[in-house]
């Protein structure tokens, strides 16, 4: 909206958050490839947990079907069950490699408000179902479906967009 009212835009230069693989995506799409990685983004980004699953990695369900929710939101079940089974899976991989820690910061982003309860309603399903996350050490216990524009602006490890 700036820009529109004539406010000139600055062209970030260099990025400090994401790994090198994640960058990849807005460096081509929205930077024309002129966004640059810090020096040392590769080696501060890595985690042992990369041995096992990329930093980036996308998904393609083989069927899937998006409705409306009584309360005209959007919704597909077979998209949260994945992105819960998903995250349930990296969290035991998260333990096995001893890189808990990364939870703290879990999050599984959608920009519907319907997509967002069902996500919440298969995380608590898979808590319920699962001693490996009743000790409290996974991020399925704590790792929340929330709303793109629910989601604070932070750094987040582990980002779910469903």
């Amino acid at each position: 909206r700036l820009r529109q009212r004539g406010h000139a835009a600055e062209m970030l230069a260099e990025q400090y958050r994401m790994a090198p693989e994640i960058s990849a995506f807005p460096r081509a799409y929205f930077y024309g490839g002129l966004l640059c990685d810090a020096s040392g983004m590769l080696e501060r980004s890595r985690r042992a947990l990369h041995a096992h699953i990329p930093p980036l990695l996308f998904l393609n369900l083989r069927t899937s079907a998006a409705e409306h929710s009584p309360c005209g939101s959007w919704r597909n079940r077979e998209e949260a069950r994945l992105c819960a089974t998903m995250l349930a899976c990296i969290s035991e991989l998260s333990v096995e490699v001893g890189e808990t820690e990364i939870w703290q910061d879990a999050a599984i982003l959608t920009p519907y408000r319907a997509q967002q309860d069902i996500l919440r309603s298969e995380l608590r399903r898979l808590r319920s179902s699962a001693q490996s996350f009743s000790d409290g050490r996974s991020g399925v216990t704590r790792a929340n479906g929330t709303t793109a524009t629910g989601f604070p602006t932070k750094e987040g490890t582990i980002v779910n967009p469903a």
